[in-house]
């Protein structure tokens, strides 16, 4: 998914941009991971408050728009902060998809779906 692909470009990153390894695309992931935590814990009370399939849909283009816009960063302060946006739709996207999976499954077939929609993920 979006979480591991931009780590191929991190090569990239450090030959255009001089960033280090240690410091700067150490920011990324850990700023990355941290905001997907707050995504999934955000975009868990809006999905109890206004629906999961609504909250998936804003979640995905809150990811869509972030990795895209990500593309295109003239610096790394800004491919970061694209990177802290689009993770945050991937924090809630990631657990609300799997929790509207076991709903639509039957509960004989739920943990093999489950378990499929992770491998997928």
């Amino acid at each position: 998914m979006d979480v591991t692909i931009v780590s191929h470009t991190f090569p990239s990153l450090i030959q255009e941009w001089g960033v280090d390894i240690g410091g700067g695309i150490a920011l990324v992931v850990t700023f990355g991971y941290l905001a997907m935590g707050l995504g999934a814990i955000v975009g868990g009370r809006l999905a109890d408050r206004f629906g999961r399939k609504i909250v998936i849909v804003v979640a995905a283009g809150i990811m869509s728009v972030g990795t895209a816009l990500g593309a295109t960063a003239a610096d790394f302060g800004q491919f970061t902060a694209w990177r802290v946006f689009a993770s945050l739709g991937i924090g809630a996207v990631m657990p609300l998809a799997i929790t509207l999976l076991a709903d639509l499954v039957p509960e004989r077939r739920r943990g093999a779906m489950v378990a499929a929609g992770y491998a997928a993920v």
